[in-house]
């Protein structure tokens, strides 16, 4: 075995972890990480071979429910359109009464109408292919209208739409049908049936719209440069014994920091959850120093700006973000309509109240005012990425601060400390969350941070420098997102814990500058807030109207049942507080992993089944090695105490918040949720593997490291590939 180095010797009164750490020890890691690269690489391969119908187009319209009802003697026009070159097929939602048939006609002003053949329309409403022309006699892509045409009755899908101004609705037998518009997407032939590779070209061409031609060169080498950091990330991972814990700590920061920002340019504009909101009360902040209406009632201002205003209705937010079916434009002539409107709109006269994003304060949203105000110049959809880039930035000190974390725990040990870092820096939500302009960010990366200095005093002592830091950082969490009330509670408890455990002169000092800190920065912010005629709120809730059935309410045994329920379906205290099957595994299994943009871009049900072994078998290693090394964790139980009791925090908190008595038919929770718990997270699936065997160990950290990295990539290319081709 090679000789283990002094500064890998575990520290005094430890086991020696570092016994399979060994530099002789690094082929095990990097065969564990190729297998693990290669494992995910085989399914990928195999989604990128997989031919599919080529769409060319859409209105960038979902469907949330059928708009209209056309009967016999009746069509619906959907005017304005924009049908690209080559249309031959053109997708819609569709129902019909038995017997029913539908058929398109193209109408070109000055033109002969062109129509296609009648199909028959199922009873059961779903996407349906209509031909197009049978006999085109002029270029189809000079289509200004075009009409469906029934025998029968027929109910068609779609969504409302925000239309820019002078854009004629949809009409029903010659009647505008208003906000209401229907969903089209435009196919080439059956015949022309490409590989994933073979539609990279249609990548490029479409993600320039409302960007510039430069944009998706940007954006190949934002993802290039993510790969290329993995790689870098993977072989720190191997070689983690020859590099000092610092060095991999800035270095996994570096790593994060590109995943973020090539997910900043993968989103479309206003994709991110909530993100329209939240860049709302940015530009807001950013244009006139004030903020938003906190709340519904006597709001008097619009929820956006005229210039955001403007570009929503261009991108079709309203209804693009309805469905995972759904697309953005694609098509140049849109930007160009969008271009003509964009000059002088004012960027101040927003403000008003949205449900999303009114009831959180300024402090997140400080941030990026400066930087706002300098990129004015530029379209608001690149501004959009630069502030995208920027909050990439803030949320790459997650891996850092967890790659310090883990070594703390653990003695200063390379191994899991990278694999710790390299978990949460190629993690697919955490990616996507930094990649979007939202105040989740601010929560995670406090979170991390409380939970550093938390383990810093448990495991270094008590200092007032870090007792004061962790003060500010525990005030300074419920005041980014309400979310972060469970991250300062973990730190109140803990931080009484320690004091209570130690019970010395610096226990008491540390514990009173603990206090003394939040009590000071809870004051500055108030009277920052005063002065600056901000709301004086030291924690931000949603401010929705008041439930005004009481029934609604759920008791605190119906909480209780509906968080146990979460997690275990089949006890019942109070009875069935979850009407959706397995909470846990569509809450925090596809959309803790892979569940992407507003509209939930997810994959497969059978893949997130290895996510969930994984899962398993991680939580079994760490129950091993807690019965492996009980003798050095009757030592060291408040260290891991930190470390498990922060997820627990966090989920019991999101339960707390959104228990419904009897459950909700849509679950209002998102994986994002657990976020804050990132760091925690990652140290505990580290520091699991600890149960396995001392020979496994090193294979054990770059297999799932591999596996982590290998599926960021996966989860990138899936998204960019549905959205742009």
């Amino acid at each position: 075995m090679a000789r283990i180095r002094s500064s890998e010797r575990p520290a005094p009164g430890k086991p020696d972890f570092a016994a399979s750490e060994g530099g002789g020890r690094n082929r095990l890691g990097a065969a564990g990480a190729v297998l693990g690269v290669l494992l995910v690489m085989i399914v990928g391969a195999w989604f990128m071979l997989q031919r599919s119908d080529r769409m060319l187009d859409s209105n960038a319209v979902g469907v949330g429910s059928p708009i209209a009802q056309v009967e016999t003697g009746h069509e619906l026009c959907v005017n304005a359109v924009y049908v690209p070159a080559g249309t031959r097929r053109v997708r819609m939602w569709l129902a019909a009464k038995t017997g029913s048939t539908a058929h398109l006609v193209f109408h070109s002003t000055g033109r002969r109408d062109l129509a296609s053949s009648p199909v028959v329309v199922p009873e059961t409403g779903d996407f349906r292919m209509l031909p197009g022309p049978d006999a085109p006699a002029w270029p189809i892509e000079k289509t200004d209208r075009i009409c469906l045409r029934v025998a029968g009755s027929v109910a068609v899908g779609g969504a409302f739409v925000t239309r820019l101004r002078g854009e004629r609705p949809a009409t029903l037998g010659g009647r505008a049908l208003g906000e209401p518009e229907p969903a089209i997407a435009y196919f080439s032939g059956a015949n022309d049936r490409p590989t994933q590779f073979g539609k990279l070209g249609d990548i490029v061409a479409h993600s320039q719209v409302f960007h510039g031609w430069a944009y998706p060169w940007l954006m190949a080498l934002s993802i290039l440069l993510a790969v290329i950091g993995t790689a870098f990330g993977l072989w720190l991972v191997v070689t983690a014994p020859r590099h000092s814990v610092r060095r991999l700590a800035l270095a996994f920061m570096c790593v994060g920091f590109l995943w973020g920002a090539a997910w900043a340019f993968v989103s479309p504009p206003f994709q991110g959850n909530d993100e329209p909101e939240h860049f709302a009360n940015l530009q807001y902040l950013a244009a006139t120093g004030h903020t938003w209406d906190q709340s519904h009632s006597g709001n008097t201002r619009r929820s956006y700006s005229s210039r955001q205003q403007l570009m929503l209705a261009a991108i079709h937010h309203r209804s693009v973000v309805v469905d995972g079916a759904a697309r953005p434009f694609w098509t140049a002539r849109r930007d160009e309509t969008w271009r003509k409107s964009d000059h002088g709109l004012r960027t101040d006269d927003g403000g008003g109240y949205t449900v999303s994003a009114s009831g959180h304060g300024p402090g997140y949203y400080m941030l990026f005012a400066v930087p706002y105000r300098l990129t004015t110049w530029m379209r608001p959809a690149n501004q959009l990425v630069l502030l995208r880039i920027l909050n990439a930035l803030l949320a790459a000190l997650v891996p850092l601060l967890a790659v310090l974390t883990a070594a703390l725990l653990l003695g200063g040990r390379r191994y899991p400390s990278a694999a710790a870092g390299a978990a949460a820096a190629v993690q697919p939500m955490a990616g996507y969350s930094a990649g979007s302009i939202n105040n989740d960010t601010a929560v995670i990366v406090l979170g991390a941070l409380i939970l550093w200095l938390t383990m810093r005093i448990a495991v270094k002592g008590w200092d007032i420098r870090r007792s004061m830091a962790l003060g500010a950082a525990a005030a300074f969490a419920p005041v980014g997102k309400a979310t972060g009330t469970s991250a300062a509670l973990f730190a109140a408890f803990w931080v009484a814990v320690m004091a209570l455990r130690d019970r010395t002169r610096e226990a008491v000092r540390g514990a009173t500058a603990v206090l003394a800190s939040v009590v000071a920065t809870c004051v500055a912010w108030l009277v920052v807030s005063s002065i600056a005629g901000w709301p004086a709120r030291l924690i931000n809730v949603h401010t929705g109207e008041a439930a005004s059935d009481p029934r609604t309410i759920p008791s605190l045994l119906q909480r209780v049942d509906y968080i146990i329920q979460t997690f275990i379906p089949f006890i019942h205290l109070t009875g069935d507080q979850q009407q959706v099957a397995h909470p846990f595994g569509r809450i925090y299994i596809v959309g803790g992993w892979a569940e992407f943009m507003w509209h939930r871009i997810t994959f497969p049900i059978p893949v997130y089944l290895p996510i969930a072994a994984a899962m398993l078998a991680i939580g079994l290693s760490g129950l091993a090695a807690i019965v492996r090394h009980r003798s050095w964790l009757r030592g060291n139980w408040l260290p891991v105490g930190l470390v498990i009791t922060l997820p627990v925090a966090v989920v019991v908190l999101v339960g707390w918040a959104y228990a419904t008595p009897g459950g909700r038919p849509i679950l209002a929770e998102q994986g994002r949720y657990i976020l804050p718990a990132l760091s925690a997270l990652c140290v505990a699936g580290a520091g699991a593997i600890f149960g396995l065997p001392a020979r496994l160990r090193t294979f054990a950290w770059g297999l799932s490291c591999g596996l982590m990295s290998a599926f960021a990539v996966v989860c990138l290319t899936f998204v960019c590939f549905h959205v742009y081709a």
